[in-house]
């Protein structure tokens, strides 16, 4: 029978191969995504990152291509399955090849073009000799590379041996890592990306049963050391991780303990550990200087004495040159004996037991024994001196090397006019929808760091409002080397970091609530940019107790979250609080990405995030730490009347330096000589204080009066209710009452955070409380004194000084443009005046927040009219 086809076909006839086959596994991949029973059997094999799915285009074959291909009685269907046939997707018979299976596709070295598909078999075959493992073309070398971005130029690799034991490494955090596809050497595509990447190291993480004597050879030639973790017997990598409660840690410990096989310098040992034999090497001459593969990652060292490896760790434990404790063992290779203690070498006790044991265990001579001990002692005392030199030496961030291509990507967006807009773009593209002011904001703050002096930011919002996220999205941005993160910090943490280690970083705190004991560090560390300590601490040569003296420097820019609508004062005076946007457009909007995120195009978006990610950190690490000059500091504007401008002026300034910073390949560096000292520096344009501007209006404006942001934007709604209730009452705002409930509903507002902003515009003033009515005078009811009289919702409008300003006592006002128009800007009391800014923004600002004069009575409403300006 014909079977009816209404769908749209999935290909179109004629197509070339390449595309007819990414056709095919985009259908795949969206498959997967719809499957539970293919998405459980992934859970099961402790394959669990979310991003695992897009990072390797993983899909399902459920046997339902065929439903989207036209039926063989029409010629178009002929031809697609005579091309699907011959690709090898589908068989003779029909059928498709990777029906029942788990498909990973398998690029060349460029990462351009799929080249094979591996197939797992899920669960048990119910017909006998149906093989678990299936490849699209299956003969000889399996070609491809799996995992391409984890061969990071002149850093290590892992090296599987099956598909699955690379993708559940990679799962559980081990970004560096790939597979031999199941063959016992390497591949030559394998041997020419290792070249390419010029890769200084490989640790083999095969099962016992494979013999790896072809790989290690080939990693020799190739001039890369070679590490081999020991499974245990008869388990892959995914046995481990399927019966570890925490299978990141499993397989970090056996990653840990892997042993030195081989490297550039040194002799490679005979064979690798295998399940026939994993003893070292003999036959090494008496008198040639002994091997000593220092493995700092895996902190051991390993020194061969003719025929005898000793292998010493735990030395990095000794922090002193009066003690050296650690774990020994000593092997024979003929004998397959050995010996194992730990001991303190410079105990002659020790040693002495020691050399008895061991020579008893190896059937040597004592004397060999001692005189081997003696050697491995003067050369560890070596490396001791060394490591503890090393830790005494300041830490300094190993510089990151970029390609030229990444090179000149990352120029090329730094060079675009819309830089910011681009910036913005982008954030929309991971996810992060909405927030524009804040993304800015955020953004410029991190990108502060490299001044000298920073922006520290908190973002304010109710619980489950998106602010972690907001933070997430800007940290993603930043480069790993340039930025710190904590959950909490005690009370001293800070003082005990490295002296550099907080220079020029972002540090971010997950809750403001977290860092509740820090509090103070973080105070002093904004204000100065250092920090400084004396503590007591045991001398290590006498034991006597001393004053010791800890030091951090900075400058640090600082990321906080908090969902407390009170924050601490003097935090808040020196940080920019951010309000996330908690209104029903926002929610709705998440809701869309969030869906969105869901479908496969939503899927395949997500795979190109590490791209966009990678290419932020490259523009991150361009932008050089250099100094910027304000040339119309002179005309820049800003109000006085607070005491805490003082400080909210520089934070202005610091975000007009970090708009002109994060511009700076649009900028010519200057030079300045001072004294023979040449200082580089660049100089904002009108533009970046526009830019700047714009900003502070938002995130900065709101913090000049006493309302905090959430409780000033309740006041501005409230103002809309009721201005439009009473309208159409047909009644005066004074004589319109509101209930908490009714507010509630309208705004759609949660009632503890309701209360706490009506209990704070009834301090301020703002509202006044009417009790009576219906409910035998329990009924509570709101009046709104405030009238919304202005043009600027009560915020002070920075920026650079108006051509055409008329002087008026002490200062000068502008005028805005239109006949009869007022000034804006707040007074500052007593016939002083303030310079503002006549620009743009202020045309479209909202209503000013003006707080009325204190009513002489506690209820009723009040005819006093308010104070001209902000207070």
């Amino acid at each position: 029978p014909v079977t009816t086809f209404d769908e749209e076909a999935l290909v179109a006839v004629n197509e070339p191969d390449d595309v007819l086959l990414g056709q095919v596994l985009a259908y795949y991949q969206d498959t997967l995504v719809r499957t539970p029973k293919a998405l459980d059997y992934l859970q099961s094999r402790a394959l669990r990152d979310p991003e695992l799915l897009a990072h390797f285009r993983l899909g399902f074959c459920d046997r339902t291509l065929g439903t989207r291909i036209p039926v063989r009685q029409l010629k178009s269907g002929r031809l697609i399955r005579a091309q699907l046939t011959r690709i090898g997707i589908l068989k003779d018979t029909g059928h498709e090849l990777l029906r029942g299976s788990i498909v990973v596709p398998l690029k060349d070295i460029k990462g351009q073009r799929v080249v094979q598909v591996y197939g797992r078999k899920m669960g048990r075959q119910s017909r006998k000799g149906t093989p678990d493992h299936v490849w699209l073309h299956d003969g000889g070398e399996h070609a491809g590379i799996l995992n391409i971005e984890g061969f990071v130029p002149r850093q290590k690799v892992i090296l599987t041996y099956g598909i699955i034991d690379a993708l559940t490494l990679w799962s559980a955090g081990f970004r560096n890592v790939t597979s031999t596809l199941f063959q016992t050497t390497l591949t030559d595509d394998l041997k020419a990306l290792l070249a390419d990447r010029s890769i200084k190291g490989v640790t083999l993480a095969l099962p016992r049963s494979v013999d790896a004597n072809a790989i290690v050879e080939a990693l020799i030639d190739l001039g890369i050391e070679v590490h081999q973790a020991v499974l245990p017997k008869g388990s892959d990598l995914n046995d481990i991780a399927c019966q570890a409660d925490d299978p990141h840690a499993a397989l970090q410990a056996l990653l840990r303990a892997a042993n030195w096989l081989c490297g550039p310098g040194h002799q490679a040992r005979q064979e690798p550990p295998s399940e026939a034999a994993q003893t070292p090497a003999s036959g090494t001459p008496q008198n040639e200087p002994p091997k000593t593969p220092d493995d700092a990652e895996h902190h051991q060292v390993v020194i061969e004495h003719g025929d005898r490896r000793w292998r010493v760790r735990g030395l990095e434990n000794n922090t002193s040159h009066g003690t050296m404790r650690v774990n020994i063992l000593v092997s024979r290779g003929e004998a397959a004996a050995y010996h194992v203690d730990v001991i303190e070498l410079y105990s002659a006790r020790h040693r002495r037991g020691f050399v008895k044991a061991a020579a008893n265990e190896l059937d040597l001579d004592e004397k060999t024994i001692k005189s081997d001990l003696g050697k491995v002692l003067l050369h560890l005392e070596e490396v001791q001196d060394e490591r503890i030199r090393q830790a005494l030496e300041p830490a300094t961030a190993t510089a990151v090397e970029m390609s030229d291509e990444d090179e000149q990507a990352a120029l090329r967006y730094l060079r675009q006019p819309d830089l910011l807009d681009r910036i913005q773009a982008d954030f929309d593209a991971l996810g992060l929808v909405g927030e524009k002011m804040n993304k800015a904001v955020a953004y410029l703050a991190a990108t502060s760091r490299k001044l000298r002096n920073p922006l520290a930011v908190v973002i304010q919002s109710s619980s489950a409002a998106g602010k972690s996220t907001l933070m997430e999205a800007v940290l993603r941005l930043i480069p790993d080397e340039d930025k710190l993160t904590f959950s909490a910090m005690t009370g001293r943490s800070l003082y005990y970091l490295g002296e550099q280690d907080l220079a020029h970083r972002v540090l971010a705190i997950a809750e403001e609530e977290g860092a509740t004991d820090a509090a103070y560090a973080l105070k002093i560390l904004q204000s100065e940019g250092r920090l400084k300590i004396a503590s007591t601490g045991k001398e290590s040569k006498t034991g006597r107790l001393t004053t010791q003296t800890y030091e951090v420097t900075g400058p640090v820019a600082l990321l906080l979250t908090t969902t407390a609508i009170d924050i601490d004062e003097e935090l808040m005076n020196r940080c920019i609080v951010l309000t996330v946007d908690e209104g029903r457009t926002q929610t709705k909007a998440i809701h869309e990405a969030q869906r969105r995120r869901k479908t496969l195009d939503g899927l395949l978006e997500a795979a190109r995030h590490d791209a966009l990610v990678h290419l932020h950190h490259n523009v991150q690490r361009l932008l050089r730490p250099l100094h910027v000059v304000i040339p119309q500091a002179d005309r820049i504007t800003y109000a006085d009347h607070a005491l805490r401008a003082r400080r909210d002026h520089q934070k202005f300034l610091t975000l007009i330096q970090a708009v002109a910073l994060l511009h700076q390949h649009q900028r010519d560096v200057k030079e300045a000589d001072l004294d023979g000292l040449r200082i580089k520096y660049i100089e904002a344009t009108d533009a970046d204080v526009d830019t700047a501007s714009g900003l502070a209006h938002e995130a900065l404006g709101c913090s000049l009066d006493d309302l905090p942001p959430g409780t000033r934007s309740l006041l501005v709604a409230l103002h809309g209710y009721v201005t439009a209730k009473a309208e159409e009452q047909g009644i005066d705002q004074a004589d319109l009452r509101f209930t908490r409930r009714e507010a509630r509903e309208h705004l759609k507002m949660g009632d503890t955070q309701m209360k706490v902003h009506l209990r704070r515009l009834v301090d301020l003033e703002f509202l006044v409380v009417h009790r009576g009515g219906d409910g035998g005078g329990r009924r509570i009811a709101y009046e709104l004194v405030y009238q919304g009289e202005g043009q600027d919702g009560g915020r002070f409008l920075p920026g650079l000084r108006s051509s055409t300003t008329t002087q008026s006592g002490r200062g000068s006002r502008p005028h805005r443009s239109g006949s009869g128009r007022p000034s804006v800007g707040p007074r500052s009391g007593g016939g002083r005046g303030t310079e503002i800014t006549s620009n743009s923004a202020a045309d479209n600002a909202s209503s000013r927040i003006e707080p009325a004069d204190p009513p002489e009575r506690s209820i009723g409403p009040s005819k006093t009219k308010p104070a001209e300006g902000s207070y």
